[in-house]
């Protein structure tokens, strides 16, 4: 209760300008209002808290440039859609972590400049409101942006999460039913091979490292017969413990960079 009052008395957070790590766990709805008082913060956690920095009253108005780096979300029962919007606010984020996230079903990576200038600027609407206008207007708006199919078909899964292609460290735990959507992004042969996005996680040109540990699902769309690569180029540290599809030769020639690997 103390921590909610805190986060209601907006004016208190300019007594923590030099804040550099939050830490939420359980909390209600928090608007990224919020966060504009802590321009210093660099490592922000979420915890069980699937409704936190969700649209607010004012959020339509104001263009987010948060100095967050690094973002851990654990137990996390909220929709893919919420989380790549949350991401889209954050232009330096380089490490993410994620831990027990059972509604993600699909990874792909987008681009940040325009997924955040396609998405929509709501006004202060409930939880259930979002979840509403995130899968009826929200998705007519998303297939009307021409050239845009990456947020298209984020709008026509829930549990589609489009990550940020700046990340630079990525891990990923327990996540039951998360897949790699290779080519979700590059299924027209005609695209410029160099947009970012890409097969699999290709769009992610700076990831150097990349843990993924029990999703048994993350590698069921890869097919051995694919002459995909699923995995940029920039990576030096792989880790895939307990992935369907590790058994069949992956193809990681690309990988020339790779200095430690765990399978």
């Amino acid at each position: 209760d103390a921590l909610n009052s805190v986060f209601r008395r907006v004016p208190t957070f300019c007594n923590l300008s030099n804040l550099e790590a939050l830490r939420v766990t359980r909390c209600p709805s928090l608007s990224l209002v919020h966060l504009e008082k802590l321009p210093s913060l660099k490592y922000l956690t979420i915890i069980d808290s699937s409704d936190a920095f969700c649209l607010s009253e004012g959020d339509g108005q104001i263009g987010y440039q948060f100095p967050v780096e690094s973002i851990t979300i654990e137990q996390y029962g909220g929709s893919g859609q919420r989380l790549t919007r949350l991401f889209s606010y954050f232009p330096n984020l380089r490490s993410l972590e994620m831990d027990e996230c059972e509604q993600l079903t699909g990874l792909g990576v987008a681009d940040l400049h325009k997924r955040t200038e396609a998405l929509p600027r709501l006004p202060s609407i409930s939880v259930n409101e979002v979840e509403a206008a995130q899968v009826g207007s929200l998705e007519q708006h998303l297939q009307d942006v021409r050239g845009e199919e990456e947020i298209a078909a984020a709008a026509a899964s829930e549990g589609l999460l489009l990550l940020p292609p700046l990340l630079q460290r990525m891990s990923i735990d327990f996540c039951e039913n998360l897949v790699l959507c290779l080519g979700l992004l590059d299924g027209d042969k005609d695209k410029d091979p160099g947009r970012t996005g890409g097969v699999g996680l290709q769009g992610l040109r700076s990831l150097r490292l990349l843990h993924i540990v029990n999703c048994p699902r993350f590698l069921c769309s890869y097919s051995s017969s694919s002459s995909c690569f699923p995995f940029p180029a920039s990576l030096q540290y792989l880790s895939l413990v307990s992935a369907v599809g590790t058994a069949t030769l992956l193809p990681l020639s690309n990988l020339t960079s790779l200095t430690d690997l765990t399978i």
